[in-house]
């Protein structure tokens, strides 16, 4: 196996362990201060979490030598998972969005500030270090799989 396939491997094992940590840790405070953007924020780290295993899963079908199945090669698999992972993350905003506007026509929604910006500042430091790390690991490996990743964890 090529080490380039087992780094990217690594890389994403590491990305599913982290947004699994992040969507149970958001989940769980979500729930206890009764914050739907913070319920919000850990459900779509957990379809994160669905989004970062299928590109491991990518990653190993396609670092595997079985010629005889793919007599043409597995080229055509990256770019189907990073258009699956796009238009989920488009889903995911959209409905954001419209969620938000229904918010404020409705006059806004109480949130605990204290906790909200507590949480918000720890997460966006861990995503865009993480980000920043993917970015950095990757810069000798040409894998639109961590390239992708890498812009997941900064959205």
């Amino acid at each position: 196996m090529r080490k380039t396939a087992i780094i990217e491997k690594n890389l994403l094992r590491k990305s599913v362990f982290l947004a699994f940590l992040f969507a149970i840790s958001g989940i769980i405070i979500g729930l206890l201060t009764q914050s739907q953007i913070l319920l919000f924020d850990g459900l779509y780290s957990l379809i994160s979490v669905a989004l970062s295993s299928l590109s491991l899963a990518a990653a190993k079908s396609m670092a595997k030598t079985d010629w005889k199945r793919y007599p043409f090669g597995k080229a055509n698999m990256e770019p189907l998972v990073i258009m699956v992972q796009y238009i989920v993350i488009l889903l995911l905003v959209t409905a954001s969005l419209i969620g938000a506007i229904v918010a404020i026509l409705q006059g806004g929604r109480s949130v605990r500030l204290d906790v909200a910006l507590l949480y918000a500042g720890i997460s966006t430091l861990i995503c865009f270090s993480f980000s920043f790390y993917l970015k950095k690991r990757k810069k000798n490996i040409r894998s639109g799989l961590l390239s992708t990743e890498a812009k997941i964890w900064t959205i």
